[in-house]
């Protein structure tokens, strides 16, 4: 099956990478790849002086800056000060830091200047967390296959089901969605699911046991189970019970939307 990109290839969104030695930073080719597997270039950039011109020239097309601390201290501040000043900061084109020191100076200036989050460049994880903003905030998902899936999502936690609900309505995409936050809702739902998405403590029950009458009503249905913690007997119980998939909640509740597709795709 080829692979699903919630990008087009002829899009002209991008990313800008701020660092001290632009595209020769050590992590910059790596990053540079995943991103090409999205179809989103990523800018990079050491002067100051051409980050502020590219800004000036493609606003509209830049969904994200990348700063790196070696590109240091006065630059880093100097430039996220140039971007609120023009407003060139929108709701989700987010600032993200990558760190140089690790020093907690580092992750106070980060927090102090507004940026979304301070990563590790080092650490695989943090591409991720990248991909799971932008794919989340500016992928396409409405043009994809899964518009069509009948997807059902149980968690009792009113907070989070009100706030994925809101951001699904805001990107026009919640069409397909069932949300239930009892076990009762649930048991008078008669609708058949392609893709279940359980809390794994859903009330007094453990999402687990949910499984089997599922798959027994739609033998295809897929069940994925999220948890705020995922341990290894966790993820033992919830295989041994046929769960298709376990993930943790992320604490940005809209970014459950691209790990949701990114392990349909994996699974089919």
């Amino acid at each position: 099956m080829k692979k699903h990109s919630f990008f087009s290839k002829n899009q002209r969104k991008k990313i800008l990478y701020c660092s001290l030695e632009g595209d020769k930073d050590r992590t910059f080719d790596s990053y540079k790849r995943e991103f090409e597997k999205e179809s989103i270039p990523l800018i990079p950039l050491s002067n100051l002086n051409d980050a502020k011109k590219c800004t000036a020239d493609d606003a509209s097309e830049i969904i994200g800056f990348i700063l790196h601390f070696n590109w240091g201290e006065t630059q880093c501040r100097e430039f996220i000060e140039h971007l609120k000043e023009n407003k060139l900061l929108f709701e989700s084109s987010f600032v993200f830091m990558l760190f140089d020191s690790k020093s907690s100076s580092e992750r106070k200036n980060a927090f102090v200047w507004g940026a979304k989050e301070v990563l590790d460049p080092y650490d695989s994880k943090s591409i991720d967390v990248l991909k799971d903003h932008f794919i989340s905030y500016h992928g396409d998902f409405k043009s994809s296959s899964f518009s069509n899936l009948n997807i059902g999502f149980l968690d009792d936690s009113e907070n989070l089901v009100e706030s994925f609900q809101n951001f699904l309505f805001q990107r026009e995409i919640d069409k397909n969605w069932s949300f239930f936050s009892t076990l009762e809702d649930w048991k008078k739902n008669k609708k058949k699911f392609d893709l279940v998405i359980i809390d794994y403590r859903f009330g007094k029950k453990l999402g687990t046991q949910l499984i089997e009458e599922i798959k027994e009503s739609n033998p295809k249905a897929l069940v994925f189970i999220i948890s705020n913690y995922v341990s290894l007997e966790i993820e033992k119980l919830c295989r041994e019970n046929r769960a298709d998939f376990i993930f943790s909640k992320p604490r940005d509740f809209n970014l459950i939307l691209p790990r949701i597709f990114e392990a349909y795709v994996k699974l089919f």
